[in-house]
Formats: structure tokens, C-alpha cells, sequence
């Protein structure tokens, strides 16, 4: 081996050196945390809660209680998902010098934590071990996706006393704070901005006892897991995700044998696509089928979210056939849809009817479409070495059943590197955390079902610490210029409701007929008279009423009788 060589592995060893003593330097666990605590109440609390805390990180929090008495621990503002760790002894001086230790376990975020935590034993330890602080908190859209730690309270009181039931995130609806009473014999909710109740279950978007309520036959909603989703409480005789169904009857995909004494009854009514757990994939056939004991001149209707489904008035693939089988003497009808669309998605209702007899039965369809994705924010111009964030999120989507992927510039990042990493966020998404943004980067996230994927991209733009505000500049020409707006996509809800309406008219769904359309579309103008339109209302009127015309003209039925839709065509 020549010297020159020895000196550049000598070189190289040295290098690598530096680098790991350098790493090892900047991994430095931090303890400047926690100690002991013997008043009779007190707060246990991460540093700079509820902001972020140093990571590599060991604190440990010890309570001393005297003879004679219990430890009771309040979780009222605990945000960890998991790494800390309670323990309780007779006696404690440290990790190898202690008596009769008993482990109680890791504190998890899923568990009910409004229960409180007690020790009857001298000595309760609470210790908190985070190597990486990724994905370490609970995050909740909306209100809960920038807090860290814990603010956890306790008290010492006398053996025989009762602890009084608190309250934690999850009781709060993931909505609000729990605050414990000066002298602990109390816990409640601090709501946040906007939202109420004893356990901040109503909001903007949930209020039963003043008409806002998506439940229906006296049901009431409630928020259960932050804003974005409601639950229904259901009156008694009605049950489904809305009380929509009376109770006894169908709402999944078996087929169920009704045994009515009358001569007219539905036997079955089932979906013939069993497949994928009862889910009907966007793009496939639908049949549903319905069989019923009648007579001769027994006739059947279809209908979907109480909504007249009618074959003949769509150019869409879909058919009505009614079959009778000798055999069993009963009559086949069988409702087709060639292709699938999400508009299909709902409860279906199948009437039989014959002479003055009507018996109906029910049967929801669930549609399985491709992911949509949203993220927030879609861009963004920092300064060099700032912190960003950005969720992604499907609708479509709760309690993560779907799988996010984040990529930068077209490469899958790794969940958990340390100058990007991901959190899950609930009830759906997947957080991407930029610790220090260097560069211009393009940040796209890859939801994925069962019916396939679909990817939205974020754009980052990291501008020069003397700029002031960004600016495009094409690649090629290398000109630079301020963009123009766009606020095409700026429409009205009242405009964006019509056209739902007539997206459901044309397939077949009878929900609103053309004249009440036409009706509510005229009313929406005449309200915009001395008010500016969006930008985007003009194209979407023109287009509402290019796509009723153009559905009249095949359908000219649908207008009889009526002179001013007469007068459109």
C-alpha cells in the first residue's frame, strides 16, 4: 500500500470521525425535564408545552406522597400518542435503586383517559422516552395538528376518598380542552371557537335544537371525533347512518325472507355483485334484484334515496325487466345500470305494488370510487430554513382505511426521516412536516383503495430571505411576471346544488323535475339582481341550462304542460 493511499484512508477515517462525533453531539438526549413533586396538587407538564419539545428526550416526573395516602392522576390535556410510561413503588431513589415496583403500563392515546389513574403505593413515577418527535402526537383536522406533549394534573388525598371522573381529549370531542377546578373536585370541556355542549358535540355544522341537523326521523347529531365527522343518535323504530331506515328493515346487501300474511309480500331483494365486501366498484354493473309474491298484474317501482328512478328518461345504459318464475310462482323484477357512477350511491328502494297493496323493501349501495385528494395548503413561498406543513386528505376516506404515500420531486419519502416525516391524521390524511424548507420542491401525496389511486401536488417555493413577494418565471424565456388571479372555480352553493339536481335528472333519478330546476335556477337570478355574481357563476348558469335544454330535447315529455320550459326549445 503506497503512503498516498494510506493517507487518503487516513483522511477518509477521520472524516467519518467528525461526522459521527458530530451526529452524536447533535443527538444529544435532553433531561433539563421533569422532577419530583410532594404538595398535595399539582401539574406534570412536557417543556414549552403545548408547543414542540427537544428530541432525543428522557424526563422523568416523580410524586411523593406521604403515608397513609393515594396519588391520583388527571390525563386533561394529554396530546401523546404513546412513549410515556407509569410506574409506581414503595419506595424510589432511582432507576436501579427502588422497592416493589410495579409497572402500570404505557399511556396510549386510544385509551379512556377521562378516567382517572390512582396509587395507593408511597411513590408514582411518570416517564417520558421520545427519541424523534414524528408522529408522536394525536392530530385532528382542524384544531388539533400543532400541539405537543402533555399538561397532565394530580392530586394527594386521603385513601378512602373517591377521585372524581374527568375528562380528556376524546370526552371533549377532540373539540376542546379539559380544565380541571381550582380545588380538582371538577372537570370540564373548554370548547373551542364555534362549537358547544358538555362535551363540545355541537358546532356550525350540528346543531339539533336549532335546525341543524343531517339525522333524520327525529334522530340527533353530534360531533364524536373533531369537526369533520357526525354520528347519529336515532329514535326509537329507525336505524342507518342517518335514521333512515326503519328499523327491521334491510340496510346491507343480504338478501332477508319477509314473512308477511298477505298475498302480496317481497321475499328478497338483494344486490347480485357480492364481491369486495358488498362494495360496487365505480365502473361496474350494478343488478339489484327484487322478488315478490303477487298476482298477475303486479307491477314494481324503483327509487333511490326516496327519489323516483325512472330508465326510460335517461340515455345512461340502465333497464327494468320483470320475470316470472313458474316454478316458485314468483316475480323476478331486476334493476341494471350498466356503469356504476358515485351519483349511484344510496339506499334503494324497491315498491310492489298490486291492486291496492304496497309492500316495499330496502337496500343500500355503497359505492366505491377512486380516491378524491385535497391538500392544504396546494402552495406555499417561505423563507429559506422556515417550517412548513401540509395535510392531505381524501373525503371519501375515515379512520385511515385508505393508504397515503408523500413523494418529493417524484421520490418516496421515508416516514421517518428527520427533516421530513409524516403524521397520521384523524379520521383521515396523513400530515407531511417540513422541519427546515432549502429548496424549491414539488410535494405530491398518493392516496390509494380499493378501487385505485389517485395524486393531488403541493407546490413550495422557498424565496430568498430579502424577497418580498413571489413571482412565476417560465424556464425557458426566463421572464418573470406576477400571475394573474383565477377565480373561475369561485361559484355559488345555490348554483352547485342545481347542478347536482340535474346531474341526478339525467340519470334517471327523479329527485326534481325540470320546472322546479328551471324555477330555482330563475329565483337565483332574480336574488343576484344588485348583487356581483362570482366569477364562476355566469359559466355555471349557461352551463345548468345547456345541460337542461340538451336533456329536453331527448326527453320533450319531461316539459309537457309546462309553457316556459316549452318556450326553451
Amino acid at each position: 500500500m503506497t503512503s498516498k493511499v494510506r493517507e487518503i484512508l487516513l483522511l477518509s477515517t477521520y472524516i467519518t470521525l467528525a461526522l459521527l462525533l458530530r451526529y452524536a453531539y447533535s443527538r444529544e438526549v435532553f433531561t433539563n425535564c421533569g422532577g419530583e413533586f410532594d404538595k398535595p396538587q399539582g401539574i406534570l407538564q412536557t417543556t414549552n408545552f403545548p408547543g414542540p419539545f427537544p428530541t432525543p428526550i428522557s424526563c422523568e416526573w416523580l410524586i411523593r406522597a406521604p403515608p397513609n395516602k393515594k396519588i391520583i392522576l388527571y390525563f386533561t390535556e394529554f396530546y401523546m400518542k404513546d412513549s410515556v410510561f407509569v410506574s409506581s413503588y414503595d419506595a424510589y431513589m432511582s432507576p436501579t435503586l427502588h422497592l416493589n415496583r410495579d409497572d402500570i403500563g404505557e399511556i396510549l392515546w386510544n385509551y379512556d383517559l377521562s378516567i382517572p389513574l390512582e396509587t395507593r403505593k408511597h411513590c408514582l413515577l411518570l416517564r417520558l422516552e421520545v427519541d424523534f418527535i414524528g408522529n408522536r402526537h394525536i392530530r385532528v383536522i382542524e384544531h388539533l395538528l400543532d400541539v405537543f406533549g402533555f399538561n397532565i394534573t394530580y392530586e394527594i388525598v386521603d385513601p378512602l376518598v373517591t377521585a372524581q371522573l374527568g375528562c380528556s381529549l376524546k370526552h371533549c370531542s377532540y373539540l376542546g380542552k379539559c380544565i380541571a377546578s381550582a380545588d380538582y373536585t371538577s372537570f370540564s370541556c373548554q370548547c373551542y371557537d364555534k362549537f358547544f355542549g358538555d362535551q363540545c358535540q355541537y358546532g356550525p355544522h350540528c346543531d339539533p335544537d336549532h335546525g341543524t341537523n343531517l339525522c333524520l326521523n327525529g334522530g340527533r347529531c353530534s360531533y364524536f371525533f373533531g369537526s369533520l365527522i357526525n354520528q347519529c343518535e336515532c329514535s326509537p323504530g329507525f336505524e342507518g347512518d342517518y335514521c333512515e331506515i326503519p328499523t327491521g328493515q334491510v340496510a346491507n346487501m343480504t338478501a332477508v325472507t319477509l314473512l308477511a300474511p298477505k298475498q302480496l309480500y317481497i321475499s328478497e331483494f338483494v344486490n347480485t355483485d357480492n364481491s369486495d365486501k358488498h362494495m360496487t366498484l365505480r365502473g361496474k354493473m350494478l343488478t339489484l334484484v327484487c322478488a315478490a309474491k303477487g298476482s298477475n298484474g303486479i307491477r314494481f317501482e324503483w327509487y333511490k334515496d326516496d327519489a323516483r328512478l325512472d330508465t326510460s328518461l335517461t340515455l345512461r345504459n340502465a333497464w327494468e325487466t320483470v320475470i316470472q318464475d313458474q316454478v316458485h310462482n314468483m316475480h323476478l323484477a331486476n334493476l341494471n345500470l350498466d356503469v356504476v357512477f358515485p351519483i349511484d350511491q344510496g339506499v334503494f328502494t324497491c315498491k310492489a305494488i298490486d291492486f291496492d297493496e304496497v309492500q316495499t323493501k330496502t337496500l343500500k349501495v355503497t359505492v366505491n370510487n377512486n380516491p378524491q385528494v385535497q391538500l392544504d395548503p396546494m402552495s406555499i413561498s417561505v423563507q429559506h430554513g422556515e417550517a412548513v406543513t401540509i395535510n392531505c386528505m381524501s373525503p371519501d376516506d375515515s379512520w385511515l382505511l385508505f393508504k397515503y404515500e408523500w413523494y418529493k420531486n417524484g421520490i418516496k419519502i421515508d416516514t421517518n426521516a428527520r427533516l421530513e416525516y409524516t403524521e397520521d391524521m384523524y379520521p383521515t390524511g396523513l400530515l407531511l412536516a417540513v422541519t427546515k424548507a432549502t429548496e424549491t420542491a414539488e410535494y405530491t401525496c398518493k392516496v390509494t383503495n380499493e378501487a385505485g389511486a389517485a395524486s393531488a401536488t403541493a407546490y413550495l417555493f422557498v424565496v430568498p430571505s430579502n424577497a418580498k413577494r413571489d413571482c412565476k418565471c417560465d424556464s425557458v424565456t426566463r421572464i418573470c411576471k406576477w400571475e394573474k388571479p383565477n377565480f373561475s372555480k369561485c361559484q355559488s352553493l345555490m348554483l352547485i346544488y342545481l347542478h347536482d339536481e340535474v346531474l341526478l335528472l339525467k340519470n334517471g333519478y327523479q329527485k326534481n323535475n325540470i320546472s322546479k330546476i328551471f324555477d330555482d335556477l330563475h329565483n337565483f337570478a332574480l336574488t343576484k339582481r344588485n348583487v356581483t355574481f362570482y366569477s364562476g357563476d355566469i359559466d355555471m348558469v349557461a352551463g345548468i341550462l345547456e345541460e337542461v335544454i340538451s336533456h329536453m330535447l331527448f326527453f320533450p315529455q319531461l316539459s309537457t304542460g309546462d309553457n316556459k320550459i316549452e318556450a326553451l326549445v
